[in-house]
């Protein structure tokens, strides 16, 4: 949104939804990153991975761009990660 704002010119709603996206994806973060594994869960009760939650971490736009790059490549090579049906292939 904060880019749909700032293309329609309202700075201040944009810097509102900069915000609002870099808590949540704190809070998903804190939620749902297993240090162990590297990875984002499925949920926060979750032990399961898939390769959605790893995509949506890179969509986000808050990751760091190396950060970014290495969870892709780790995600692309990660057998047990459940991967994405053909619609939401595109996004690799």
């Amino acid at each position: 949104l904060a880019e749909l704002e700032d293309f329609a010119g309202i700075g201040v709603l944009k810097a509102h939804w900069r915000s609002e996206a870099s808590t949540l994806y704190r809070a998903v973060t804190k939620a749902c990153f297993d240090q162990q594994s590297g990875f984002f869960a499925d949920t926060p009760q979750s032990t399961r991975f898939c390769l959605h939650a790893q995509l949506f971490a890179i969509l986000s736009g808050e990751m760091e761009n190396a950060a970014a790059s290495d969870l892709l490549q780790r995600s692309l090579r990660e057998s047990s990660l459940t991967w994405p049906s053909l619609y939401f292939q595109h996004y690799l």
